[in-house]
């Protein structure tokens, strides 16, 4: 029973998500707006570029640190 109620969580989550993207989506293209307030696709797409920045950075630094402390 506990894992229907988390599926049931699960695929509302995906469903919000994927009208928010087709609504964004849609917005970027022609410039008509779906849901007002909502914010450009752009922001999404600079908040993914620097999470994948962040981890471009983090992943060599982790590495480096295992192989330093591997001497110890």
């Amino acid at each position: 029973m506990h894992d229907q109620g988390l599926f049931c969580y699960w695929q509302v989550d995906y469903d919000h998500t994927t009208i928010g993207a087709a609504a964004s989506i849609f917005q970027a293209l022609t410039g008509f707006v779906i849901i007002p307030g909502m914010n450009p696709a752009s922001e999404a797409i600079l908040t993914v570029g620097i999470v994948a920045m962040m981890l471009a950075g983090a992943l060599p630094m982790v590495h480096f640190i295992k192989r330093v402390l591997a001497k110890y």
